[in-house]
């Protein structure tokens, strides 16, 4: 086993072994895109690493050439170790690089960063007081980043896919929502374009929410509603599923309280309230899951049929074995998938009746007919 090659791993082949040592082979459905791309950074690793950069400068290129989303928390990845693994064998020494201080380090700035944020719109101790540390739950502030932290848009979420969402999902969205307010808040601007990037913020915010639906719920969306004021709507920022809040009860703000104080003491109470009933919940979002839990989800999945990996990812996370049958109809079957997005929590704001698109670009309904491009 010492001598296989990183090629043969990414054939369709399951290497495992039994208890009396013996080598079991199973065929499994594998994705030839997806081989060609690793393969391609196997083989640009090896180039670096040949070249004489580290493991850092080389994990740096790759994301960079190939337009990686990646955390910068996340470890070596297994087509790295075996690149560095290969070059080693080949008789070239890594260079492990020398250590250097640079400052703080991005980890030390991003902390301090997020803790200013929350000296802001929030208070540090009681936020860490009600944090669910080691219940698999992370506390999430479900509101827009400048909001204030409150019961009202803070909730008890499955740690993995809070952690999972940000980049494909929660900075995209934040980034719809600071485009739109630049707008909003901007004196200057007329009614008819701000109106246009109310369109704009609602066109992306739902696409958004379809592409990801396992995250819709977790983030507030902004909602509109016509006024006979200036600039014609108002906005308001709200949870599609209000529910999953600590609390709803008004006055619930952390900012300007403590862990002490009558309120704090309050907030503190309503928060174990919701994250015991989070810890209650089988649902598939906010059930805290374990390696055990996957793998039987995995395994039963795999016996009711379903080999695609990417499919069993989703039965991994969520430990519902019935989610690899789900994906696999959503991107199989055009009238299942119609029907599941159809059942999805309806996002378009109630009340702003000019959100389509036609209507706004509609004379006879009142519509942008001022700016330019717009007929």
């Amino acid at each position: 086993m010492a001598d296989l090659l990183f090629t043969d791993m990414l054939t369709n082949l399951n290497i495992g072994y039994d208890k009396g040592g013996r080598v079991l082979i199973q065929n499994q459905e594998f994705n030839l895109k997806k081989q060609a791309i690793t393969l391609a950074k196997f083989n640009r690793a090896k180039q670096l690493l040949s070249e004489g950069k580290t493991k850092a400068e080389t994990m740096r290129i790759i994301t960079q050439e190939f337009k990686l989303m990646r955390s910068p928390y996340a470890g070596t990845t297994k087509w790295l170790r075996a690149a560095a693994d290969a070059v080693q064998k080949e008789g070239i020494e890594i260079n492990s690089g020398v250590p250097e201080k640079i400052g703080e380090g991005s980890d030390v700035r991003g902390t301090k960063k997020r803790r200013a944020l929350d000296r802001k719109r929030s208070n540090v101790k009681l936020q860490q007081a009600i944090s669910g540390k080691k219940t698999g739950l992370h506390l999430s502030h479900a509101g827009f980043k400048n909001s204030l932290v409150g019961g009202h848009n803070l909730m008890y979420v499955n740690g993995r896919m809070n952690s999972k969402m940000r980049i494909p999902f929660e900075d995209k969205l934040f980034a719809s929502m600071t485009k739109f307010s630049k707008v909003y808040n901007n004196p200057k601007a007329p009614d008819k374009v701000k109106r246009l990037a109310a369109v704009e913020y609602a066109k992306k915010d739902r696409a958004l929410r379809k592409k990801f639906p396992e995250y819709a719920k977790f983030k507030t969306r902004l909602s509109f509603k016509n006024s006979a004021f200036s600039p014609g709507f108002i906005v308001k920022e709200k949870l599609i599923d209000p529910s999953m809040a600590i609390s709803n009860e008004p006055g619930m703000l952390l900012k300007g309280e403590s862990p002490k104080s009558p309120k704090g003491k309050e907030i503190i109470k309503k928060a174990q309230e919701a994250l015991k009933k989070s810890l209650k919940v089988t649902g598939k979002v906010i059930k805290p899951l374990g390696v055990v839990t996957g793998a039987m989800a995995v395994n039963t999945a795999l016996k009711a049929g379903e080999k695609n990996p990417f499919d069993l990812v989703g039965s991994y996370v969520t430990g519902d074995a019935e989610t690899a049958t789900t994906n696999r109809r959503i991107r199989q079957e055009p009238e299942f998938r119609k029907k599941y997005m159809s059942e999805l929590p309806q996002i378009q704001p109630e009340g702003f009746e000019l959100m389509e698109e036609e209507d706004f670009t509609s004379y006879f309904n009142g519509g942008i007919v001022a700016v330019k491009g717009v007929k």
